[in-house]
C-alpha cells in the first residue's frame, strides 16, 4: 500500500510549513501532511522548518531565540509569492486544526527536549494513532517510545539496536 505525503504541506503551491501550504496538499489527496517542529523562547511547539526563521519569513534569527508573540508578527509568505504576505508560522495545535479528519500527520522532531509537548498537544487533539513521528535523534526517539509505545517512528537510529532497546527500557 503506498501513501501520497504531503512534505511540508504542498510547498510548490504554497509556502511550506504553512495553513495554505498544508490545505494545497489536503485538496491534493495527500494521505499524511509532514511537518516541522521547533521549540520557541517560552516552550511553544512551531511549524517550521530551519531552526533559524531567515530562509522562510521576513526576519532574521533562531526560532529558538523568539517568544511566540514574536514569532507570529512574522510574514512567513510574502517571500513565496504577493497573495501569501501575511501568511504566519503556525502552532503545532494550528497545524493539526487544520489537518485533523482530512489527512493524517508526520511529526518531524527536529530537536531534542520537545518531544513531551509534541506527545501531549497529537494526545489534546486525539490524533496519536493518526501520527507517525520522525525523530532526528536516538534520544527523541527512545523518549517518543517511552512516551506512546505504539506510536509509528521514523529515526536514523546511530546506537546499535542493543543499545538502543535498553535505552527504551531505562536500563542507560
Amino acid at each position: 500500500m503506498a501513501f501520497v505525503v504531503g512534505h511540508r504541506g504542498a510547498p510548490s503551491l504554497a509556502p511550506e510549513n504553512t495553513v495554505p501550504s498544508f490545505l494545497r496538499a489536503i485538496e491534493a489527496g495527500a494521505d499524511f501532511i509532514e511537518v516541522d517542529v521547533w521549540r520557541t523562547d517560552d516552550g511553544e511547539v512551531v511549524v517550521i522548518h530551519d531552526s533559524r526563521v531567515d530562509r522562510t519569513t521576513d526576519s532574521e534569527g533562531p526560532v529558538s531565540e523568539l517568544k511566540l508573540m514574536e514569532l507570529k508578527t512574522l510574514d512567513a509568505g510574502g517571500w513565496f509569492a504577493p497573495k501569501f504576505r501575511g501568511v504566519k508560522v503556525p502552532t503545532l495545535e494550528e497545524a493539526l486544526a487544520v489537518i485533523k479528519d482530512r489527512a493524517s500527520v508526520v511529526v518531524h522532531i527536529k530537536e531534542t527536549g520537545v518531544e513531551e509537548n509534541v506527545i501531549g498537544i497529537l494526545r489534546e487533539k486525539d490524533m496519536v494513532h493518526d501520527s507517525i513521528i520522525i525523530a532526528d535523534t536516538d534520544r527523541a526517539a527512545v523518549r517518543i517510545k517511552e512516551l506512546e509505545p505504539k506510536i509509528p517512528i521514523q529515526a536514523d537510529m546511530r546506537l546499535p539496536p542493543k543499545e538502543l532497546s535498553g535505552m527504551a527500557r531505562g536500563q542507560r
